[in-house]
C-alpha cells in the first residue's frame, strides 16, 4: 500500500507539471523519477559506507598504536 501511495503521489506531481499527457506516459515518467531517486540514495549510502569504513580503519590503527605504546610502557 505504501508503494502504491508513493507511486500515486509521484504520478500526481508529474501531472501537475502539465507537460506530459496520457496515463502511460505519466506512469513511465514517475517510474523514471523514482528510479533516479533510488539511484541517488544508493550512491549516497555507498559513499557513506566508504567514508565510515575509512574512518573505522583509522580508529583501529589508533587503537593498535595506543595498545602498542601501553605494552611498551609495561615492559
Amino acid at each position: 500500500m505504501k508503494s502504491a501511495r508513493y507511486l500515486d503521489e509521484s504520478m500526481r506531481k508529474v501531472k501537475e507539471r502539465g507537460n506530459i499527457h496520457g496515463s502511460e506516459k505519466v506512469a513511465v515518467m514517475a517510474a523514471l523519477n523514482i528510479t533516479y531517486e533510488l539511484l541517488q540514495k544508493n550512491r549516497l549510502i555507498n559513499e557513506t559506507r566508504r567514508v565510515n569504513s575509512e574512518q573505522l580503519g583509522k580508529l583501529e590503527e589508533k587503537i593498535d598504536q595506543a595498545l602498542q605504546r601501553s605494552r611498551q610502557l609495561e615492559m
